[in-house]
This record gives C-alpha cells, sequence and structure tokens, in this order.
C-alpha cells in the first residue's frame, strides 16, 4: 500500500482545525514518519507552539 510521506493541512478548516487533523496520522502506527506542514496565517510565538504541540513537523 502507498503511503504519503507529507500532509499540508490548513490549521483552519470549517469542519475540523487542522490541529484536530494532525492527531489522526499521528494516532496510526502505519503514518508515524509522515511529514505535517501547518499552513497558517498565525505566527504568533504561542500560535507556533501549539501547531508543535499538535503534532506538525513544520509551520
Amino acid at each position: 500500500m502507498l503511503l504519503p510521506d507529507v500532509a499540508l493541512i490548513d490549521e483552519r478548516m470549517p469542519q475540523m482545525s487542522g490541529r484536530e487533523l494532525a492527531g489522526v496520522p499521528r494516532g496510526n502506527p502505519a503514518l508515524t514518519g509522515m511529514t505535517l506542514v501547518a499552513l497558517s496565517g498565525f505566527n504568533q510565538d504561542a500560535d507556533v507552539q501549539k501547531s508543535k504541540s499538535a503534532g506538525f513537523d513544520c509551520i
């Protein structure tokens, strides 16, 4: 099965936040090596820290 290496995730989506979505691949052992990249217009230190805490590798 082909699994993605990278996911680009928008932090602000209508049904689920990008931070919530980041927990999905992080909770799946088959996707532990996937790199998660957060796309966001929020770049305050607190926002970056929250994204990193949610499981994103790059913001």
